[in-house]
């Protein structure tokens, strides 16, 4: 299969870049680095060239923070390289990340799955989601799993061809943040899975990051943050209802 291994990495992050390639280059696992959009870089017109405050009021609870739009942007950008290069899939991994011993054999056993799948997450930092049911790649000791709902982050992640196109045709203009938005797959047919063992985690950096970051922005009213939580739990189940049928 014609793929690729791309590190989403910010100029000034030189130091992350080189840990990353360290621990890459250890496993034998090729890759390139793919520079990432600095958010709070972004003039007010490039920054409407995607990031909609309408699509994020109706869509989201409080308005995003330059580095979450930066984020985006650089994923839309990646999606589009795996659409322009022809790629069948290609593996997105941040730049603040814990690769396991595992993650080439993840790689070859991503090459083995037999099923139309369109994102595959490779890690799971947050809360352990719930498997609805899996199926067991052959030949490996991973399996593919549908879970009540995707996991947070995008530490590392599998984006097929078809994947990217749909993302591209539905979130050319966009309102949450972009793990976020990968949750609410209903909304475009997104054939979403996690592959177990996991092979991809949080590194220092990561906490760090999370631990310096700026406070959100204030939410846009009262009742906004319920009311999208409810609104996706809705979604979550009826979603989940229809594939155990």
């Amino acid at each position: 299969m014609n793929s690729a291994v791309f590190v989403i990495n910010l100029d000034p992050n030189s130091e992350r870049m080189s840990s990353m390639k360290k621990q890459l280059d250890a496993l034998g696992v090729p890759y390139s680095r793919f520079e990432g959009t600095i958010g709070s870089a972004l003039d007010e017109n490039a920054l409407l060239e995607h990031y909609s405050p309408k699509i994020n009021y109706k869509c989201y609870y409080r308005p995003l923070t330059r580095g979450e739009i930066g984020i985006y942007f650089s994923n839309l950008r990646l999606w589009q390289r795996i659409v322009d290069d022809d790629l069948d899939y290609a593996i997105s991994l941040e730049d603040d990340i814990l690769l396991g011993k595992n993650f080439p054999d993840a790689i070859k056993a991503i090459e083995k799955i037999n099923i139309p799948w369109d994102c595959i997450k490779l890690g799971n930092p947050g809360k352990k989601k719930r498997v609805l049911r899996s199926i067991d790649i052959k030949g490996t000791s991973f399996r593919l799993a549908r879970t009540s709902k995707p996991p947070t982050f995008c530490v590392g992640q599998a984006i097929s061809k078809s994947g990217a196109r749909k993302l591209l045709k539905t979130r050319a203009h966009f309102g949450r943040p972009v793990d976020v938005d990968l949750q609410w797959f209903w909304e475009n047919g997104l054939k979403i899975y996690s592959l177990l063992p996991e092979c991809v985690s949080l590194g220092e950096e990561s906490f760090q990051s999370t631990k310096d970051a700026l406070p959100d922005p204030p939410e846009h009213h009262i009742f906004a943050k319920p009311a999208y939580k409810m609104r996706y739990m809705l979604g979550c189940v009826k979603s989940n209802i229809e594939d155990l049928l």
